[in-house]
């Protein structure tokens, strides 16, 4: 699967805060969304991208859920890859 950089970045950010909530104790279908407020800042611009790749949902009240396809991607990734990643992405954020 070919996703930009930025992208890339995106889903990462996303599923460090699906972790983190597992970690705390949230379930699994829990974890996965995202309510538009809890969306991780910055991915706005990835959400058609990541949305086209199948590795996450939308809802119409702009809420996002990562999809196993997504949970997949990223389990199948380095953990330096996803440091990377996360790197990339953090340039951008304000």
């Amino acid at each position: 699967m070919e996703l930009t950089k930025s992208a890339k970045g995106s889903i990462s950010m996303i599923y460090k805060m699906y972790m983190d909530r597992q970690k705390s104790g949230v379930s699994k279908g829990v974890a996965a969304r995202f309510e538009s407020k809890e969306r991780p800042n910055g991915i706005s611009q990835d959400i058609p991208e990541l949305k086209s790749a199948g590795l996450i949902s939308t809802d119409v009240l702009g809420g996002i859920e990562l999809k196993p396809q997504g949970i997949i991607y990223m389990e199948n990734q380095t953990a330096d890859t996803i440091k990377e990643w996360l790197s990339f992405f953090s340039k951008f954020i304000p």
